[in-house]
């Protein structure tokens, strides 16, 4: 079987058991509510290379659960440019959710691409677990497009499993870990590790948190950045609190950090920044939006910049 008719089988069959699920949940609960969604996100940055992603979709609620199951189907386009070149994917893009009781959850993910002659099939799964009311662990796994333009040409995509952890040493004091493997297609093995610390000022709408990160990967890609090892430390604040008579919720975060990167042989350090500010709330009690804008600066050895921001309008019934 060629592999594009494979993926699309895959595809039916994913697509026939989500709306097995739907149909399950509208039919167990009366009380169900729909919300359309329209989304739009645009990234550039300096090496030249610019994103445009738009959808449209729909997403199902079980009321009577506050949301605590949910799932959506979404469809669009990706187009991704650089170098003179273009390449958009069209995506179907399927989500489900289900807190089973306060201790398990399950959320899973299936994506499928179509681009010029090809197709890719995108799997996901996280199980969340919480033991007792001050741990938090989940498992994860997920296949995604590794997003530069290079490796889009060349059909890279990346699978990525792991496990992390988040520990409420005290009521504002949270410690988190994670570890995760990456392989792509390739055959490139990355293996990463991230610890941080969280703190939070009350009911202040303050927060703060210091991180550390280290990647490792087997080889240089020709497709996308991949150094022999990475390390990132980055202090950001975090603040987020209800305005204009409590419909919205303002989030802004700021963050400064360093990195190292040994790019098999030759070593660099980089200072980093982060900014970002995102409104999320309801125009009314059917429209809503969730809007997020923000820049990241890697500067140093050569300077890195990236451009993000993301519109989501929503309309519920």
């Amino acid at each position: 079987m060629k592999p594009g008719k494979s993926n699309r089988k895959k595809t039916v069959i994913v697509f026939g058991m989500f709306l097995m699920v739907l149909l399950g949940v509208t039919n167990a609960h009366a009380e169900v509510r729909y919300r359309l969604n329209t989304e739009a996100a645009v990234a550039t940055d300096s090496d030249v290379e610019t994103q445009y992603l738009f959808g449209i979709g729909t997403e199902i609620m079980d009321a009577k659960k506050k949301e605590d199951m949910r799932a959506s189907a979404t469809v669009g386009v990706h187009t991704f440019t650089g170098n003179g070149d273009t390449e958009s994917l069209g995506f179907l893009r399927l989500r489900g959710y289900d807190k089973i009781n306060d201790y398990f959850a399950v959320a899973a993910k299936a994506a499928l691409y179509q681009g010029s002659g090809w197709t890719q099939f995108a799997p996901g799964a996280t199980l969340s677990i919480r033991p007792v009311p001050k741990a938090y662990i989940e498992l994860f796994y997920d296949r995604d497009l590794v997003d530069t333009i290079r490796a889009v040409e060349a059909r890279d995509y990346v699978d990525t499993a792991g496990i992390s952890a988040d520990y409420e040493v005290v009521k504002q004091l949270t410690v988190v870990g994670a570890y995760f493997h990456q392989f792509f297609r390739d055959e490139n093995d990355r293996d990463g590790y991230v610890g941080k610390l969280v703190y939070s000022f009350g009911e202040s709408g303050f927060s703060t948190a210091a991180s550390y990160k280290y990647v490792s990967n087997e080889f240089k890609s020709p497709f996308y950045f991949s150094p022999k090892n990475v390390t990132d430390l980055l202090v950001t604040g975090q603040y987020r609190r209800p305005v204009w008579g409590e419909k919205y919720v303002f989030r802004a975060r700021g963050g400064l950090g360093y990195q190292w990167v040994d790019n098999f042989g030759s070593r660099s350090g980089k200072f980093l920044t982060l900014a970002e500010a995102g409104l999320k709330g309801w125009f009314s009690d059917d429209y809503g939006v969730d809007a997020l804008i923000g820049f990241s600066n890697n500067a140093g050895y050569g300077n890195y910049s990236r451009f993000y921001s993301q519109l989501v309008l929503t309309y519920a019934f």
